[in-house]
């Protein structure tokens, strides 16, 4: 699961009907480094889709013949050592909810553009979710 509707570190939330998943790169990266000048932070293909409320990725990562830093990512989410995923998104709209310090932004209408493997994730709930 790479986003779903809870708050994040950030105090920003994404509605599910929210997204719109047809700028997708199709491409998985390591730390959303899609700025990067290294092709191996590109870890492989990538599919998203949705399951009820929740955002879901999928990635065929590349070999250790082709990208050597994604066979050692895929080691280290099988470790356990890896285990979060992040959103990149475009925000189109949104409205602030709730009081004090329950008050967030709720984001009304995002485009994906990508989503990473990374150490630490914005959504808490962002997990691996199962290996194949």
């Amino acid at each position: 699961m790479i986003s779903n509707e809870s708050v994040d570190r950030h105090g920003t939330s994404i509605r599910s009907d929210a997204w719109d998943l047809s700028a997708f790169a199709g491409t998985a990266f390591y730390q959303h480094s899609t700025w990067s000048n290294d092709p191996d932070d590109a870890l492989g293909p990538a599919r998203v889709w949705m399951e009820g409320n929740e955002l879901i990725g999928e990635i065929d990562f590349e070999t250790e013949d082709i990208n050597p830093k994604a066979e050692k990512i895929l080691k280290k989410i099988d470790n356990g050592t890896l285990s979060n995923a992040s959103v990149g998104f475009m925000a189109h709209d949104g409205e602030w909810k709730g009081e004090g310090e329950d008050r967030h932004f709720v984001f009304t209408k995002a485009e994906l553009t990508e989503f990473s493997v990374v150490g630490i994730p914005s959504n808490r709930d962002a997990k691996v979710r199962q290996l194949e």
